[in-house]
């Protein structure tokens, strides 16, 4: 029996390090080569995922058009293409997901006392109320599914314009990303449906150093732009390479890890 579930996720860190040491007589350095579009996609897989393993977690508040809120408490692991999203509080306690890839994906429910898998018709769907789908968080590298063109830059950002790789199979039509020329990060992203309908919006804020000396978004906030539903997920702890073992990423830890 198909299970028709919702999700959350996904999240990202960064190490920026420079150093300059060049004698005063030194010639000018080169300017670097320009970047196209999936290069600077690559980098910004690289910079937000490329550790061992992550370990983040915080409250994700869920707010609907008219005001009203609910909180739950979350945490969320990740090792390579792999996640695992735990909730502690509220009404889905209990309640977990283990992402292995795109296209295995399991939902643990109390309720039912056993994991199952998510039916690939399921996976557009949200989790919870939140806007979050489970295409979000068994989607970790952007450069699986997509192919980006630079659009045009600023001082401060590139703008690519994102359509999917040929043969992969993508919730939207379109994406256009914001990434941060200094880091690498990825600040915003749009999507549009196969009408060109702007209907998703995913904004990262609120950027500090945590211990381990990286620096990532403590705030994230998805949302729709046409209704004003909206999710935020508030980073209280992140952590980066703790040395998780593939094997906390299986079912049995799914049921039975909590």
């Amino acid at each position: 029996m198909a299970v028709h579930v919702r999700t959350i996720v996904l999240i990202f860190a960064s190490l920026l390090l420079f150093v300059s040491a060049a004698p005063a007589q030194d010639a000018p350095k080169a300017p670097d080569a320009k970047l196209d579009g999936n290069q600077i996609l690559k980098k910004m897989d690289e910079v937000q995922n490329g550790y061992d393993d992550i370990y983040y977690e915080g409250p994700m508040t869920v707010v609907k058009g008219n005001g009203d809120k609910k909180s739950y408490g979350m945490t969320t692991t990740q090792k390579g293409g792999m996640r695992l999203v735990r909730f502690t509080t509220g009404e889905v306690k209990g309640m977990a997901i283990l992402a292995k890839s795109r296209n295995k994906v399991w939902i643990y429910m109390p309720g039912y006392k056993k994991s199952r898998r998510v039916a690939p018709h399921a996976m557009k769907q949200s989790f919870g109320g939140s806007d979050f789908s489970n295409d979000d968080i068994s989607s970790v590298a952007w450069t699986d599914i997509w192919e980006a063109t630079l659009e045009k830059e600023d001082d401060k950002l590139y703008y690519l314009n994102c359509k999917p790789k040929p043969g992969a199979e993508a919730s939207y039509a379109s994406l256009k990303i914001q990434v941060a020329k200094k880091s690498f990060l990825q600040m915003r992203t749009d999507y549009y449906d196969d009408k060109g309908r702007y209907v998703k919006y995913w904004i990262n804020s609120e950027h500090k150093d945590w211990p381990g000396g990286f620096n990532a978004a403590s705030l994230l906030e998805i949302g729709d732009p046409n209704t004003g539903h909206k999710t935020f997920i508030k980073i209280n702890e992140f952590k980066i390479n703790q040395g998780l073992k593939d094997r906390y990423f299986s079912r049995k830890q799914l049921e039975w890890g909590r």
